[in-house]
């Protein structure tokens, strides 16, 4: 499946932005949709860390799906990458961090379905279109989450 990108200016300096990104412990807290967060090992946030996420799909808010994420990339206050496996494959989710101001961050995060066999790869094919947009507005609704947690603790 092609990347989905999306862009976000958040209203918070640079080091509040990665602090909200990287609490994984306070996820629940901080995103309405975030249920529950199992760290399952690894550091505070850094290649490794792995946690048990437990959240309300927005398509389907009376239930609950959890995912097994681990960092595989990270620079602290510039990027950090996220893997998990889903039904349909690989999830590789990469976000970048640039300021653009002492109260102004853009976070450029880019989402990517990779097959792990030929069921996922024949699955992800045939179903390209409507998971490319349901993959663009679920990143639009955790950015937009995020900026919003960002923004509550900036003011």
């Amino acid at each position: 499946m092609e990347p989905v990108e999306r862009i976000v200016r958040v209203s918070a300096p640079l080091d509040l932005v990665w602090r909200i990104f990287s609490e994984v412990d306070e996820l629940p807290r901080r995103m309405r949709h975030v249920v529950e967060v199992q760290r399952l090992s690894g550091p505070a946030f850094g290649v490794g860390t792995r946690w048990r996420h437990t959240a309300r799909p927005h398509s389907a808010p009376d239930t609950r799906v959890a995912s097994d994420i681990e960092v595989t990339g990270c620079e602290p206050q510039k990027f950090f990458v996220l893997q998990m496996q889903t039904p349909m494959g690989r999830s590789v989710n990469g976000y970048e961090l640039r300021p653009l101001g002492p109260n102004l961050t853009e976070v450029r995060a880019i989402v990517q379905m990779q097959p792990t066999g030929l069921l996922s790869r024949l699955w992800i094919w045939a179903l390209r279109k409507p998971l490319i947009r349901a993959t663009d507005e679920a990143l639009d609704r955790l950015l937009t989450e995020f900026r919003r947690a960002a923004e509550a603790e900036a003011t």
